[in-house]
């Protein structure tokens, strides 16, 4: 009677084992017949990662969609996926005070003119702009844009003290909006703490504001995560993407949005003034990024 139990027990564990390899080979047999979808390989191709494509894929089949259907309607559905995958970039209403902030490169003084110049951003209503000059300029590399904000008629003002920014503040009631520009972030962390540590004492003061952190979306940056962020004296709280026409690399802009976890304000294409910024939308991208 014991051999009798330890061997029908025995079968059943081999019946097990084998059902178990049978699921295991369909996961991955489910998993190669996508790998081999023309869309996988265009958002491959595009810069986005393998496992962030397998899952929009694996949430497509389990939403009944195989590698056979349509693929205009895949085209689609792979667009509402990734719009959901993107919910947390979706902007929020942009209001206060706005500091831009990102590193060298980044067009943060571009971005900053195209807004104010901008009809559907301001319309009618006048705004006005505070450059953040550096502490000590000759010992930094620093372009002083204030000639290309005078160029565009642009009221603009220059600071470098607390003291300095109370006074434009003051001078800058009679407009609707105030922009602030600020000099590069330096890459490395001390400096970059010192920075925006001399930064947020200008602007402890002003309530609400908005910092915007600026991003060159052909040039995306390693060191900068959301955490290396927020735990910066003056922490963004939305980010922007410039020059994205100048990249394919979209998936890659993809995989940096779902890795600083902050709502996107605003992207720009160009380099035009009159190539104006666009108000970001998850449904927006995700239909460019699928081409449709």
């Amino acid at each position: 009677m014991e051999n009798f139990i330890e061997t029908r027990f025995g079968h059943v564990l081999d019946r097990i084992e084998q059902l178990e390899h049978r699921l295991s080979d369909a996961v991955i047999g489910a998993s190669n017949r996508w790998v081999a979808h023309p869309l996988y390989s265009h958002l491959l191709a595009r810069g986005m990662r393998p496992a962030t494509t397998t899952r929009l894929f694996e949430n497509l089949s389990e939403k009944g969609f195989h590698a056979d259907t349509d693929e205009n309607q895949l085209r689609w559905a792979l667009a509402q996926e990734l719009r959901r995958l993107l919910e947390t970039t979706a902007p929020k209403r942009t209001i206060g005070t706005q500091l831009f902030i990102g590193p060298s490169g980044a067009g943060k003084t571009s971005l900053l003119l195209k807004l104010a110049k901008s009809p559907d951003f301001y319309g009618l209503r006048r705004p006005t702009v505070i450059t953040i000059q550096p502490e000590d300029i000759s010992s930094v590399p620093y372009q002083d844009p204030t000639a290309l904000f005078r160029r565009f008629d642009l009221s603009v003002q220059n600071v470098k003290t607390p003291e300095e920014m109370y006074h434009a503040l003051s001078r800058a009631r009679r407009f609707d909006h105030i922009l602030i520009d600020t000099p590069s972030l330096p890459l490395e962390e001390a400096a970059a703490r010192k920075m925006l540590l001399r930064i947020k004492k200008m602007v402890d003061a002003i309530m609400p504001l908005q910092v915007q952190f600026v991003l060159n979306a052909t040039r995306i940056l390693e060191p900068y995560t959301h955490d290396y962020l927020q735990k910066l004296p003056l922490h963004p709280n939305a980010v922007a993407f410039t020059h994205l026409d100048e990249t394919e690399g979209w998936g890659r802009v993809v995989e940096w949005m779902l890795a600083l976890r902050m709502p996107v304000q605003f992207v720009s294409v160009g380099t035009g003034i009159d190539d104006g910024p666009h108000a970001y939308s998850p449904s927006w991208f995700a239909e460019e990024m699928m081409d449709l």
